[in-house]
């Protein structure tokens, strides 16, 4: 249960459902959010953490990657990501998240953020669903799965070292 004091801070925060889930570390909660079009960026928080920089500290990447392939604008939070980056001692999430600010977004993965975008951010699952191609019907089932970010594995950086 959470604390109705925390509750009201983030009411006044004017925090996102998402931000909520974050801060509860609800792994299931958070990753349902963000497949149905919860970003937590439509209305930042006066203060605190962003989505992304909660999710780093906490060290979930899986979220994190699934928060990146639905179109959340981590290069706004480049700012902060990179304060709380040299915290990180995990080099995995350190190498990912760093490529991910340095590199634009693959071109796959710009069109289903358009996507998605372009359906809005309410009941986008539904709306991915009924999604087809005019008279020729439903999109392909493998398309469909893409863009409800049922296979996120769009990731691939290099890891260099850095003399």
């Amino acid at each position: 249960m959470y604390e109705k004091s925390k509750l009201t801070r983030h009411l006044l925060y004017y925090k996102t459902a998402l931000h909520f889930a974050t801060d509860m570390q609800n792994k299931p909660l958070i990753n349902l959010l963000i497949r149905h079009g919860c970003l937590g960026y439509l209305e930042p928080p006066k203060r605190g953490d962003s989505v992304a920089s909660t999710l780093l500290m906490d060290k979930d990447i899986e979220s994190l990657k699934l928060l990146i392939s639905a179109g959340y604008p981590i290069h706004k939070d480049t700012e902060e990501l990179s304060r709380k980056l040299s915290l990180i001692t995990n080099q995995e999430i350190f190498h990912f998240v760093h490529c991910q600010l340095e590199n634009p977004l693959s071109l796959k993965q710009l069109c289903r953020t358009v996507i998605r975008t372009s359906l809005g951010h309410t009941r986008i699952q539904d709306k991915l669903s009924k999604l087809s191609i005019s008279q020729r019907g439903p999109l392909p089932e493998i398309i469909v799965k893409y863009l409800k970010l049922e296979t996120v594995q769009d990731f691939q950086f290099h890891i260099t070292t850095i003399f």
